[in-house]
């Protein structure tokens, strides 16, 4: 289960494509919307999990922002579009997987490179330091570091080679 990972790739094509504070919200937004099936679940049943990696953890919810952009034509929903299709992608990593062909299919995919983090394991702080919580998180964070080294000595060797000349 990724909480905050979900928003490292938007983040590293925001600075590859420097991409514009309106363009990048929306990326954002959707990278993270389909959790909102965790509110779904809590306002239904009770329980914020009962629902999670449902309908919305599906290719077809990830075609919500082409569906927009169809109507109103703002570029910025592409990149929306990017973002969503994202979500469900870092969840298959996982061994708890995602939905992705939903409604066609309730079959999970899952490539299982790491133990998906078990809703009950929230419920107690210490674990989330654990080495075995939160491993997506970690390693989406690490990919954003190592990508934000390299972005940023890029630009400054650049610089550099500016000012010589």
């Amino acid at each position: 289960m990724a909480t905050i990972g979900h928003a490292v790739l938007p983040l590293i094509c925001g600075f590859q494509y420097n991409l514009g504070k309106l363009a990048l919200g929306v990326m954002l937004f959707f990278a993270f919307l389909p959790d909102v099936d965790v509110l779904l679940g809590f306002a239904m049943t009770g329980s914020p999990f009962a629902m999670h990696r449902a309908f919305t953890h599906s290719l077809l919810f990830a075609l919500i922002p082409l569906a927009i952009y169809a109507l109103i034509r703002r570029q910025e929903l592409l990149w929306g579009f990017a973002g969503a299709i994202t979500h469900p992608l870092i969840d298959v990593l996982d061994t708890h997987g995602a939905p992705l062909l939903w409604p066609f299919s309730g079959q999970m995919f899952s490539l299982g490179f790491w133990g998906s983090t078990n809703s009950s394991d929230l419920a107690y702080l210490a674990r989330v330091f654990s080495p075995d919580t939160f491993v997506s998180d970690k390693l989406l964070v690490g990919l954003l570091i190592a990508y934000l080294a390299y972005y940023f000595a890029a630009r400054w060797r650049r610089n550099e080679r500016v000012r010589i000349h």
